[in-house]
Order: C-alpha cells, then structure tokens, then sequence
C-alpha cells in the first residue's frame, strides 16, 4: 500500500461509513459503528444502560500492525482460512498485520509465503 493509498484510505476512514458522521461529531441514531462507552461493544446491540447524554463521538483508529506496532503498515487482506493457517490462534482475525510481519510468521511457522500467498492462494502443504 502506497503513500497515496494510505492518505486516501485515512481521508476515507475520517467519515463513518454507515452513518456519514465526520471524526468527532456523534454518532446518528442507530448507527451499527457507534461504541458503548461503557462496554466498549457495538452500542446497537448492547445491554447497557445509558442516558441520553452517554455518547461516544466517531473518532479515527489508526491501523497498527499488532505484531511490530507501525502505523498505517502496508498490508495485504487475506481469507479467514489463510489467516489461520498463518497465524494458527496467535493473531485474531480482526488483528492487522504488515506483511513484514506476516511473512515472519510465516517462516517461523515453516510455510512458504510470497507476494502470491498474500494476495489469498495459500497451499497448506507448501513447506520451506
């Protein structure tokens, strides 16, 4: 991912995509990106009891590389399936990883990950 990619991506992520709000501004009623302040959980869903005024305003969460901490890393998105084979349960799915990151992984894991595996072609008998 490019430096114009990521700045387009940040400019992307600084509007909530389901309820159109910009960064700081809450929240439209209803929205299923709003947190709880309370739980942290998708506040549509939850079961805490908030007052009116117990808002969460959209803010912007970086991406960051849950292994080696870099923001905005270059990365590659790849299946549920390729993930566990990667990742085995180190790593939640809903983790980032930089494909420097990945590719470490990969290798202390025994299998063979080039430019092609991270684009989802992923061969579990694929060994170094």
């Amino acid at each position: 991912m490019g430096k114009n990619e990521i700045k387009m991506l940040k400019e992307m992520m600084l509007i909530c995509h389901d309820c159109g709000v910009k960064e700081g501004e809450l929240h439209l009623q209803g929205c299923d990106m709003e947190r709880c302040p309370k739980c942290g959980g998708q506040k549509l869903l939850c079961d805490c009891k908030l007052s009116n005024n117990e808002r969460e305003p959209f803010l912007l969460y970086p991406l960051i590389c849950a292994r080696c901490g870099k923001m905005w890393p270059d990365f590659k998105m790849v299946g549920n399936r390729q993930w566990k084979i990667i990742c085995g349960t180190t790593y939640d799915i809903k983790d980032i990883l930089c494909i420097k990151c990945m590719k470490k992984i990969a290798k202390i894991r025994g299998l063979k990950l080039d430019t092609i595996h991270l684009k989802g072609i992923i061969n579990e008998r694929e060994r170094v």
